[in-house]
């Protein structure tokens, strides 16, 4: 049961990390001034990103799971 209590001095050393990669969306409203269209370019973008980074995270997903299971199967049919 020790094994799943937090452990805050391992935490802390990821917290500026963590912050700092919560920073950005705000970041946002200060630049939309210098473009042309941001009422319509933002929500693009947003959109864009999102796609994008859901399909990187599914390739990659996909890709691991495929490389688990033939390692997983040979590992089986060398025990038959």
């Amino acid at each position: 049961m020790h094994s799943f209590m937090p452990n805050l001095n391992v935490g802390m050393k990821f917290l500026l990390m963590i912050i700092f990669n919560f920073m950005g969306f705000e970041v946002i409203t200060t630049v939309s001034g210098d473009m042309d269209n941001p009422d319509k370019d933002i929500p693009k973008a947003l959109i864009i990103g999102g796609i994008l980074i859901a399909f990187f995270y599914l390739f990659s997903t996909f890709g691991i799971l495929f490389y688990l299971s033939r390692v997983f199967f040979q590992s089986f049919l060398e025990t038959l």
